[in-house]
């Protein structure tokens, strides 16, 4: 579910979404520092079940990076790093990730009476 919040705070579901050399769905980031091997193949990144792979392993490599050097007390969650790389620009920004992550969580495991009962 988190990942399906940070889908839909980057791209909006949007597998056709580009914004300044951030791709797909998960608006992965294509440069001579992250995902080199993909300059020149960006279109692959306009395929969802690709892009998807790509961004999970990027979301993987973040919280590892997280966890390392920035740690609980750090005034943010590990997926602010998603967007803003090394240095957090708005530490709110994976707190709001995880705020739609819990809602969808609460929702789809029958937090939510008014939904399942439709």
């Amino acid at each position: 579910m988190l990942i399906v919040a940070l889908v839909y705070k980057e791209s909006r579901f949007r597998p056709g979404s580009y914004k300044a050399r951030n791709y797909g769905l998960m608006q992965v980031r294509v440069s001579a520092s992250v995902n080199p091997d993909l300059i020149g193949r960006e279109k692959l990144l306009f395929n969802p079940r690709f892009n998807i792979k790509r961004g999970m392993r990027m979301a993987r490599m973040w919280k590892r990076y997280h966890e390392r050097t920035c740690g609980d007390d750090s005034g943010h969650p590990w997926n602010s790093h998603y967007q803003w790389g090394r240095k957090v620009g708005d530490p709110g920004s994976g707190e709001r990730v995880r705020a739609l992550y819990r809602k969808l969580v609460e929702r789809f495991r029958g937090g939510d009476q008014a939904h399942s009962n439709r």
